[in-house]
């Protein structure tokens, strides 16, 4: 089946039931779930939320935030049982708590007068070892998105489309005027991987060299001019599990791997103020890609660049819109300024960059920049390497 024809068994499905009760964590599937259920059954259908010291209060609130953005009818009964239940750590700890879950959101169900229960499970969560889904079974929980052959990828295609659609809103309410709508994104958090999505629109992206769209963890721009070579660099770090190492790629030039290691030795040398010792370098292996994306080959002064791009990476942690870097940093963390800087800043504005951020020693400089660049470009200087 294709999508659409999936959503149309989707929702039969649904409607062969009187009422229904959404077992409703907030995560991508259940509001999905819920959104259809209350398109098809309208106040029959209900999303019913268990709180227990387990569950962290920002899901508590995106709970809350979804099914009110849904609309649907919403409640939450407290329990603080299931932590006892699994604080032993037994093997089947979570055939436990999920028996204890749904048994608490059935009972409630009843009292209101729902006999059917909904759960977001769906295809390709039959692939995984998830005792919790005997105890699922054994109470009689109905999995509509399993049923109607949904799997993970085909709901979040659905999720993009609804955002699209409410960013493209967004973006006719920017070009009105509001300034309250210009840094507005859409997103959402893959609960299993805690990566946070961006969704923009294919039309955004243009020509532009430089992404208009929230940038990936450890993508940073910036460019370099030594007078005589001009580039516009895309720098790309990727982490994983490791011991410390570094591997730079995309060029040969000796001053600019320079760079890079100073930088990655000042962090080294600072991480515990800088890091949590979950992100601390000794447990990863960073992978550094330096691309010329635009102009001649690149030169030193992409230091700063680099140190936004390593944390950006470690902590998962997508950099704004159109983010640009300039400047290097000393293997003692002082800051050092940016070469030719009118040149380095229009030529990342002429390419798509939103924010240019910039030494504090070039603002003696600023009275230079071409009066083009204002007005689409922001270029904000900062001090030191930790602010």
């Amino acid at each position: 089946m294709n999508l659409e024809e999936k959503y149309e068994n989707l929702k039969k499905i649904i409607s062969s039931y009187e009422s229904c009760a959404v077992a409703f964590s907030g995560g991508v599937d259940s509001s999905f779930l819920s959104k259809v259920c209350y398109d098809v059954l309208g106040e029959k259908a209900i999303a019913i939320t268990v709180v227990s010291p387990m569950l962290p209060e920002s899901e508590l609130k995106d709970a809350m935030d979804v099914s009110s953005f849904v609309g649907i009818k919403h409640y939450f009964i407290k329990d603080d049982e299931i932590e006892d239940k699994v604080a032993e750590n037994p093997v089947d700890r979570c055939y436990h708590c999920k028996k204890t879950e749904f048994g608490n959101v059935k009972e409630f169900a009843e009292l209101k007068g729902v006999t059917t229960i909904f759960d977001g499970t769906n295809l390709d969560d039959l692939g995984d070892y998830r005792p919790g889904m005997q105890a699922v079974s054994e109470l009689g929980v109905i999995s509509p998105l399993k049923d109607a052959e949904f799997t993970k990828e085909d709901i979040r295609k659905y999720l993009t489309i609804a955002m699209e659609m409410r960013r493209r809103v967004k973006e006719q309410l920017k070009r009105i005027g509001g300034m309250e709508f210009w840094d507005t994104n859409f997103s959402y958090i893959d609960k299993e991987t805690q990566e946070e999505i961006f969704v923009g629109l294919p039309e955004e992206k243009g020509s532009s060299l430089i992404e208009a769209n929230p940038l990936s963890p450890g993508t940073c721009y910036t460019a370099t001019n030594d007078g005589e070579n001009n580039a516009v660099v895309k720098i790309e770090v990727v982490v994983i599990p490791g011991n410390g190492k570094v591997n730079i790629t995309g060029t040969s030039n000796q001053l600019v791997k320079e760079n890079i290691k100073n930088t990655f030795n000042y962090l080294k040398a600072n991480e515990k103020t800088i890091l949590n010792e979950r992100h601390s370098l000794s447990n990863f292996d960073i992978n550094i890609q330096v691309s010329t994306i635009l102009g001649s080959n690149v030169t030193d002064g992409i230091g700063a660049a680099v140190y936004v791009a390593i944390i950006s990476a470690l902590y998962k942690k997508n950099l704004k819109g159109g983010l640009a870097v300039l400047g290097n940093i000393s293997i003692g963390g002082a800051i050092e300024r940016a070469n030719n800087f009118a040149d380095c800043v229009s030529s990342l504005s002429e390419n798509g960059a939103k924010i240019v951020l910039d030494p504090m020693q070039n603002m003696s400089e600023f009275g230079t920049l071409p009066p083009t660049i204002f007005g689409k470009t922001d270029v904000p200087f900062y001090s030191d390497a930790q602010t």
